[in-house]
């Protein structure tokens, strides 16, 4: 049973591993969306993490990747019918 709780730290490192990656490159417009729901998926499984520092980045974690993912989320609305306007028009 140890073993399965020390697999648990896997996916919260590869999960802070991909929001920094996030935070460095750059992204199409709303392409940031599907990246930081990613994250946020691999980083619920710190919550499960038994040490209280563990849980607390990983929730931090989970709030920052959901806002990254709406603001992303937001930016390509906006680029897609920025995009829809500028092609229609003459």
């Amino acid at each position: 049973m140890i073993t399965a709780r020390k697999l648990l730290y896997l996916p919260f490192w590869f999960s802070v591993f991909l929001a920094v990656l996030g935070f460095i490159m750059t992204f199409v417009p709303g392409a940031e969306r599907g990246w930081f729901l990613a994250v946020a998926g691999l980083s619920v499984a710190g919550l499960f993490i038994p040490k209280t520092p563990y849980r607390v980045a990983a929730a931090l974690l989970l709030l920052i990747a959901l806002t990254h993912a709406y603001t992303g989320h937001q930016r390509g609305v906006e680029y897609r019918q920025r995009l829809s306007t500028e092609l229609s028009s003459p």
